[in-house]
């Protein structure tokens, strides 16, 4: 039942109405197929003695559904009736079918994208935290599972638990007696089944999350990691991991398809003996056994019904069961609040001064900070250069002053105001980043640079001032080339001057660029800051930078060493203080 409550609050506010219409179709189909199996008896009696409808029991049920005397009907009308009645049922479990199908569909993408806007909206440490791999299984396949073995499996329990009731009632009314055993036996043996397997069923769904994602993880190095793979030839080494990962996720998936209908055939073998049984006992002692053959063609008709609306019940709750840690996950990861639910401080579009004093930042599960004690100046239009050594926190600054994480200590200043409690907010297309490893998607060139709706003739400014309008010109179809898959068909430094021209393309106020140049060689290098130094762009640009050659084309250069500011200044006063250290540790 817990489960079952889950599942219901993981539908969303304005889907429910949704969903309860649904139910109600299935309920109708139920109350057809009931129908269904109550015009067999009459039917069958009608074929073997047209006078029965006017005495005994079928009289009885006949007479209180209508005043006809149904024995001057025609054969052929009565038998018209069932037939349109069978095919008004079969079409109603065809559109229900759709209807489930299609809720399903679009169920799954309105989920998909609320799992994806949550964990966005957790804040970069946690994506930060979590495997990509990992976060797009449960973004993809494992919402799908919630919705297929979840929800639907829900509507399955209403729909069917009532369909069987209804049954069950009918039979009642026919005989009592053996309606009632067959009821105790079915439900007992189920509900056994059921009460065994439901741990395993529980251990192998939380198998199978694990197992898929480190799959999907695995199989994400695999390919990630072709170009070496195939140089070095040791395929084998990563394909076992996702070998061994992919074989626990399938005798995970054994057990969810395998368990639920092992009690089907047990339940299908005592129905119809105990069903069979009866004329073949009457035939054995010599008694007449024709007078039955409508009953039991009602039986063998409501058992065809019956005992698949029960195998469905019990595997829907199987199929509950095994879903339930997905179930759980999500039901408690919808309900958490996002990390920053309040904006205490006005976003930022443009500014005078950023500030920085003395501020400190550890990674969440690190015990070394990262910075330390950390203090530099950014006034408005500046080029600045942050340059290091690897691993000294260049990174970790360009992610606060992204706005990606708050300091841990320390003051952050923007024009007097502190921005250190909630780190700093920017207005969206206020900021402009190109990543030292960009991300390509399988689009045109101009759908990259403006990753979205692309304005050609802004993709082409913004191209030349990253030095890649000539390359891009000499394809075929110049920005209208697709890229493949991850810009399989651009080099290294093609790639990053794509994102240069992406950070540039909504005209940002302030531009971050991490090693933009590191593809490139001495000349292109320095043509390529030259034209992010521009002042003629009118946007604050920060180069995190290892080449030396290019600091004297910056306004001010923060040299950073092991966490904290080296020195800080022009040109001149940088070469002066570095070169000043340099002696000092000669001494």
């Amino acid at each position: 039942m817990k489960l079952v409550l889950l599942v219901y609050e993981l539908i969303p506010k304005d889907w429910k109405r949704k969903f309860f219409f649904l139910m109600l179709v299935y309920v109708v189909l139920g109350v057809l197929e009931m129908l269904g199996v109550a015009s067999v008896l009459p039917f069958i009696a009608l074929l073997s003695d047209p006078q029965v409808l006017e005495k005994g029991f079928v009289a009885g049920i006949v007479g209180s559904v209508t005043s006809v005397k149904l024995s001057s009907v025609p054969v052929y009308w009565i038998g018209a009736f069932v037939l349109t009645l069978f095919l008004a049922t079969n079409m109603l479990a065809l559109l229900s079918t759709w209807l489930s199908v299609r809720f399903s569909n679009r169920l799954a993408v309105r989920l998909a994208t609320d799992v994806s806007t949550r964990y966005f909206a957790q804040g970069y440490d946690f994506l930060r935290s979590k495997s990509p791999s990992v976060l797009t299984n449960y973004t993809v396949r494992e919402v799908e599972k919630i919705v297929s073995g979840g929800v639907l499996q829900l509507c399955l329990v209403v729909s069917r638990s009532f369909q069987v009731g209804l049954i069950f009632l009918l039979l009642a009314t026919v005989s009592p007696i053996f309606s009632l055993a067959f009821s105790l036996v079915s439900l007992f043996l189920y509900v056994l089944f059921f009460w065994f397997l439901r741990g395993r069923l529980a251990t192998a769904g939380q198998d199978l999350i694990r197992s898929s994602g480190n799959a999907a993880n695995s199989a994400n190095e695999l390919y990630s990691g072709a170009k070496e793979i195939a140089v070095r030839g040791n395929l084998d080494f990563l394909l076992s991991d996702v070998r061994n990962w992919l074989l626990r996720r399938g005798k995970a998936d054994e057990v969810a398809r395998v368990f639920p209908i092992i009690p089907k055939y047990a339940i299908e073998l005592a129905a119809f003996s105990a069903i069979l049984s009866v004329p073949i006992y009457r035939s054995c002692i010599g008694e007449e056994y024709r007078s039955i053959l409508p009953l039991m063609a009602l039986f063998a008709y409501a058992g065809y019904r019956l005992l698949p609306a029960l195998q469905q019940v019990f595997s829907a709750f199987s199929t509950l069961k095994f879903v339930g840690p997905t179930i759980e996950y999500f039901s408690v990861f919808l309900k958490e609040e996002a990390i920053k639910t309040e904006q205490r401080l006005p976003a930022l579009s443009t500014f005078s001064r950023i500030s920085a004093r003395e501020i400190s930042y550890t990674y969440p599960g690190a015990e070394n900070p990262a910075l330390s004690m950390l203090s530099f100046e950014i006034k408005f239009g500046e080029k600045v250069a942050i340059v290091g050594l690897s691993g000294v926190g260049k990174s970790t600054v360009i992610d606060i002053l992204l706005g990606l994480v708050a300091p841990s200590s320390g003051e952050l200043l923007v024009d007097g105001r502190d921005y250190s409690q909630d780190g700093l907010v920017w207005e969206k297309g206020s900021l402009g980043y190109a990543p030292q490893t960009p991300m390509m998607l399988n689009k045109t060139v101009a759908e990259n640079i403006a990753f979205g709706v692309a304005n050609v003739a802004r993709c082409a400014e913004v191209a030349k001032t990253a030095c890649i309008d000539d390359v891009i010109e000499a394809q075929q179809e110049s920005y209208l080339t697709h890229l493949g898959n991850d810009g399989i068909t651009l080099s290294g430094g093609e790639c990053q001057r794509i994102s240069v021209a992406r950070a540039l393309y909504h005209s940002p106020v302030v531009a971050v660029f991490d090693e933009p140049s590191s593809a490139l060689d001495p000349l292109g290098s320095r043509r390529l800051i030259a034209n992010l130094c521009d002042h003629a762009l009118g946007v604050t640009t920060i180069i995190v930078t290892h080449d030396w050659d290019v600091l004297d084309l910056f306004d001010r250069i923060i040299v950073l060493g092991n966490g904290s500011t080296i020195c800080e200044g022009s040109y001149s006063d940088v070469i002066q203080c570095v070169n000043g250290l340099r002696e000092c540790e000669g001494k």
